[in-house]
């Protein structure tokens, strides 16, 4: 490392030519860099849950739907009626819509003269009041409209609009969004008579979220730059002290941007901290470089061997905290989520970019840029260096209270983890009031709920759902969803509708549906309407269940029911599965909650083990272990405490936690095995460490802790949760650095020759 930095300080226009090249060569891939906001980003990989959503989707014709939901107090009267159904019309006519489900256009079992036949249930002619009333009590005593297309209350409708696929030959969701919205505007302006219309579904999410990664992108970069620059400027009181970290962070976030770009990876809500990410950790080492620099330089050395001495120390920090960082990250590569094997290889990518750009860019500027030399040591020498001696003195009197204090917060950590709940919500990376939440809310009050889940019945037998005991163990099925789940829609919801249209009584799990009645149900209604709830070959059924569930955990607390009534009550040769956008979402989030979780102990044990055999002690791994896992502790535990769920928003918070902890305490242990190489006793030794590094210890954390606050400011709730856990984070880390690094490096000391 000495002689990288020494010829990056020899040949500065070169080496910093080189790493502007670097970053240019990356950066043309930033115009393939995309911002993908789609709740389907996750849903790519091998997991079998993925392909089995997949089969579901195919099998049932299930798509990416808008929901229109339309409310009026005078829903049904003439005039309103009319303009709704010319609206439903409208949105039928969008291109990229395939089609549309509304009490307008909706096929129901209807009989006259004892026959049965399918049709519209809305007639084409204009209606007047009286028949329009006739009309509503008839709608609201039907099944398949009440609760699924029209409220109870009669005064809110919905209109489902079924998307074709995004791609080459389909139209990009987004633009379907815009049609709808300036057909919305419209219909408003004409109307002016307090009739409410609200968006929601995949598209509508899709574009909140991604308003809000574009508004992160635009302004929380700027502020957290404007932040670090100001934080930086207090504690160094020089403007080539702000210029080299933002310098280096800035270029490291460019290149790795543009290698995302080349790799296809889109900026979406897993892997939008990376630009945070790279100007926070990008600035760390800058900083003891800087410092250690400054320090030599105030002592009477020369610039170049000021710089080629920081490559000795700071150099080797700096490469110890890529490499182990940079490996940790790596370890993530085999996950079986292919957002998550993005995720890792972005950020080991840009832990190494910044290492290389580090090296070819700070010893190039620090002998470049003008520099005034104090005019006496003690102009320049920071407070720190004049108590760290007295300070560490005083911790040896009182080792045992600082053990005693720091293995009780360990326990009140440790303590509140098993309070923490996974629970991942998608609506978390939504502006309160944006209308993806504002349209959910709507929908949860009106229709009661607005999520949705596949429960598909599988028998494993062709015409197994229509045998008896698979026509018993649906309607148990179905009975069970509308009584303790939500609101369940299938082929129950249509043959309860055909028998009560010609005046039979409704079958019921203990008298379902016989073959006469099955036959008679078969022959009217055409199989392709069904295509929605009936497999190709009849052997399993799926029903659309409409629950109220805001989170991950909701999901799983309703998924968990249905699957033990399954389990108690339905045959053994019957299995039930329960899938949809809504749950698989929910579930890969959880997922890369609890993966990320498990590497962070991967992390550890990696980073611990290099630092053993670089510094070639075990007991100084084992201290940098115990250290680290600290402020890892002091986050979960803050989550069990403050009850902040462990989800995809705030799952990465520890990991980066971690990357800044390494970098304080390689520098410690570093500079103490420095300080013991020169002959001073251990305790000397861990002073003269702690006074040479407080000052950018205390710097990089307030620092850091000033730059991630910034993300408080994003619209997104979730990011006040991200900026508490990393404050807390961050400034444990700092404490377990100051006040147990110097204790236990001496502890762990084994007599040896000076």
């Amino acid at each position: 490392m000495k002689q990288l930095f020494k010829w990056s300080s020899h040949h500065p226009l070169l080496s910093f030519g080189l790493a502007l090249l670097v970053t240019v060569i990356f950066s043309i891939g930033l115009p393939r860099l995309k911002i993908d906001a789609a709740l389907t980003t996750l849903m790519r990989g091998s997991d079998p849950r993925i392909g089995e959503f997949k089969n579901v989707a195919e099998n049932f014709k299930e798509r990416t739907v808008a929901l229109v939901l339309v409310r009026s107090s005078s829903l049904f009267t003439p005039d309103v009626f009319k303009a709704v159904s010319d609206l439903a019309d409208r949105f039928e006519r969008i291109k990229g819509v395939e089609e549309t489900s509304s009490i307008f256009n909706v096929i129901v079992p209807q009989a006259r003269g004892g026959v049965a036949f399918a049709g519209k249930i809305v007639p084409s002619s204009l209606l007047d009041e009286k028949a329009l009333a006739a009309l509503r009590e008839e709608l609201l005593a039907n099944s398949i409209v009440r609760d699924q297309l029209l409220t109870r209350r009669g005064d809110v409708l919905a209109i489902v609009l079924f998307l074709e696929p995004e791609g080459p030959a389909g139209r990009s969701h987004d633009e379907v969004l815009l049609e709808m919205r300036e057909i919305r505007s419209r219909f408003l302006a004409d109307r002016g008579d307090g009739t409410e219309i609200v968006f929601l579904g995949v598209p509508v999410v899709k574009a909140d979220v991604w308003d809000r990664l574009n508004w992160d992108l635009r302004y929380l970069g700027p502020l957290s730059l404007i932040a670090i620059a100001s934080l930086i400027f207090l504690f160094y009181r020089s403007a080539s002290a702000v210029f080299l970290p933002l310098l280096t962070g800035i270029l490291s976030s460019f290149a790795t941007l543009g290698f995302m770009g080349f790799a296809g990876y889109p900026v979406n809500t897993f892997l939008s901290i990376i630009i945070v990410f790279n100007l926070v950790l990008g600035c760390t080492e800058d900083l003891h470089i800087l410092s250690e620099f400054r320090r030599n330089f105030r002592d009477g050395i020369s610039r170049l061997q000021s710089i080629e001495q920081v490559g000795v120390h700071s150099g080797h920090a700096l490469l110890m905290t890529s490499a182990t960082t940079t490996l940790g990250f790596l370890s993530m590569v085999v996950a079986d989520n292919l957002a998550l094997r993005e995720f890792a290889i972005s950020c080991s990518f840009a832990m190494a970019i910044n290492f290389v750009i580090t090296i070819l860019t700070v010893p190039a500027l620090l002998a470049l840029l003008p520099l005034r030399k104090p005019s006496s040591a003690a102009e320049t020498r920071p407070r720190s260096e004049r108590y760290a001696h007295a300070f560490v003195d005083g911790l040896q009197h009182r080792k045992r209270i600082a053990f005693l204090v720091g293995f009780g917060l360990v326990l009140l950590a440790i303590a509140a983890i098993p309070r923490i709940e996974i629970d991942s919500d998608y609506f978390d990376f939504c502006p309160e009031d944006s209308e993806a939440v504002r349209a959910k809310d709507f929908c949860s009050r009106h229709f009661e709920g607005g999520s949705y889940l596949t429960v598909v019945m599988e028998t494993h037998t062709s015409d197994g759902i229509f045998s008896p005991e698979g026509m018993k163990s649906l309607y148990l099925l179905h009975g069970f969803l509308e009584r303790e789940c939500g609101h369940p829609f299938g082929w129950v919801n249509y043959m309860n509708e055909f028998q009560a249209s010609l005046g039979r009584p409704l079958p019921t799990a203990e008298s379902p549906p016989g073959d006469a009645e099955l036959t008679s149900f078969g022959q009217f209604f055409l199989p392709s309407l069904l295509k929605t709830f009936l497999d190709f070959d009849n052997s399993r059924s799926a029903i659309r269940l409409r629950v109220v569930a805001r989170g991950s955990k909701d999901t799983a607390a309703i998924e968990a029911r249905i699957l033990d009534f399954a389990r108690a009550n339905l045959p053994d040769g019957i299995e039930v599965r329960i899938t949809g956008e809504k749950s698989l979402i929910d579930r890969l989030s959880d997922a890369i909650a609890e993966k990320l979780f498990e590497n962070l102990a991967g992390l550890c044990l990696v980073t611990a083990v290099l630092i053993s055999v670089y510094v070639r002690s075990w007991k100084q791994g084992f201290v940098f272990l115990i250290v680290n896992l600290i402020p890892v502790a002091a986050i979960y535990g803050a989550m069990g405490w403050l009850s902040i769920p462990l989800g995809l928003g705030t799952c990465a918070v520890a990991l980066i936690v971690f990357g800044i902890a390494v970098d304080d305490t390689i520098h410690l242990i570093l500079r103490y095995n420095k300080e013991r190489g020169s002959g001073k006793p251990p305790p000397e030794a861990a002073a003269s460490a702690l006074c040479l590094e407080l000052h950018p210890i205390v710097a990089t954390s307030v620092i850091i802790c000033g730059g991630i606050i910034v993300v408080m400011f994003s619209p997104a709730p979730i990011n006040s949760d991200v900026g508490i856990l990393f404050v807390i984070g961050t400034a444990t880390a700092l404490a377990a650095d100051v006040f147990l690094t110097p204790l236990l490096i001496v502890l762990a000391e084994r007599p040896r020759q000076s």
